[in-house]
């Protein structure tokens, strides 16, 4: 299939393309979690809870990380 163009007409305005938006770049990742730092989003739970919660995390990412040395 050809394709066709169009001829302007006499004293039609000629339309301007736009650039395309820019979109606004990702925000960064957050750092994981160390134990020192108060989660701010429970507030309701004391600090030995906090680091339990911190400690778990912990060790999933850490039990992540050898399955991924595992498989390689």
């Amino acid at each position: 299939m050809e394709k066709k163009t169009q001829t302007p007409r006499p004293g039609k305005k000629q339309v301007a393309v736009r650039a395309p938006r820019k979109r606004e770049p990702k925000a960064p990742s957050k750092e994981p979690v160390t134990e020192t730092e108060i989660d701010q989003d429970e507030p309701h739970l004391n600090q030995d809870e906090q680091h339990k919660v911190v400690n778990h995390l912990e060790e999933n990412a850490q039990g992540s990380a050898k399955d991924r040395d595992e498989a390689n």
